[in-house]
């Protein structure tokens, strides 16, 4: 009983330390190569990929990146091609992250945060060319295909750019879209027979965190909020950089941004393998 009374005041000591002192109790951690959730430094949270886990959508994912979790809806209609691409369809894409994803996520207009990762997410589709946007053209300057890419974050607890990319990723590589044929001027679709999109990469997004001289992979809320700066990574499905960003003041070298960037291209290429197989997808 005593053995289990000083345990519990050990716990309780602990609990009231990071309460007060955060950093230094992180920072302890990290001092002996570990974090709090029993992870190395370089070490990334579980990763589980449900592709398919909408049946109201033409694609869909479920992304789960530790206690992060994100789900992706892919929803296809029939639209008017923008008149300066008369050849092509367009892709929409838009972020959420509703109240009940994290207590730090408050009701009302959508926060900066929420807004750059929409941004972020259209930045990607553009710059990565994943979506073969000819392959969205019915009929040249008349029909085409618009895709409304709809992310939400379910629950916020850190990364939540990778897990959003990720699910993006995964959900257009499940999307389906109907034929369709013109008759008398008007569109007709046939929902018995479907194409998969033509998709050319499967972008990947990775994200460290940097405090005092530690650099963390994958950082859980918690670290996020003690980092001075984060940085992430936008990556193809063969390794190429596609996109950086930042929040905060990451003060780097040009050899620790070579490394890390080095150390990307490789945890790309497995995340991508993953996907693959989630998907079934081929190029």
């Amino acid at each position: 009983d005593y053995c289990k009374w000083l345990r519990g005041c050990r716990k309780m000591a602990e609990l009231d330390y990071k309460i007060l002192q955060p950093a230094q109790f992180l920072n302890k951690f990290l001092d002996e190569g570990i974090r709090p959730d029993e992870r190395t430094l370089e070490a990334s949270r579980s990763l589980t990929i449900n592709a398919g886990a909408l049946t109201t959508a033409n694609g869909s994912a479920l992304i789960r990146l530790g206690d992060t979790v994100v789900v992706c809806g892919v929803k296809a209609e029939l639209a008017n091609p923008h008149l300066d691409n008369p050849d092509e369809g367009y892709v929409v894409c838009n972020m959420e992250m509703p109240p009940c994803c994290s207590p730090h996520v408050t009701r009302g207009a959508p926060s900066f945060h929420t807004q750059a990762l929409s941004q972020t997410l259209q930045a990607i589709v553009s710059r990565s060319n994943c979506v073969n946007l000819f392959d969205l053209c019915i009929v040249s300057g008349e029909l085409c295909w618009v895709l409304y890419v709809d992310v939400v974050c379910l629950c916020a607890d850190g990364c939540v750019q990778d897990a959003a990319v990720m699910a993006m990723s995964a959900a257009l590589a499940d999307t389906v879209l109907p034929a369709v044929s013109v008759l008398d001027g008007k569109p007709v679709v046939t929902l018995q027979q479907r194409r998969h999109l033509s998709i050319q990469s499967l972008p990947v997004s990775i994200t460290y965190g940097f405090l005092d001289k530690h650099v963390l992979v994958d950082p859980t809320a918690e670290e996020e909020a003690l980092c001075t700066g984060l940085l992430s990574f936008t990556l193809l499905s063969d390794g190429k950089m596609a996109g950086m960003s930042n929040r905060g003041q990451p003060f780097l070298s040009v050899e620790e941004i070579l490394r890390i960037t080095a150390q990307c291209q490789g945890r790309a290429v497995a995340l991508v393998e993953l996907l693959k197989t989630a998907t079934d997808w081929k190029k």
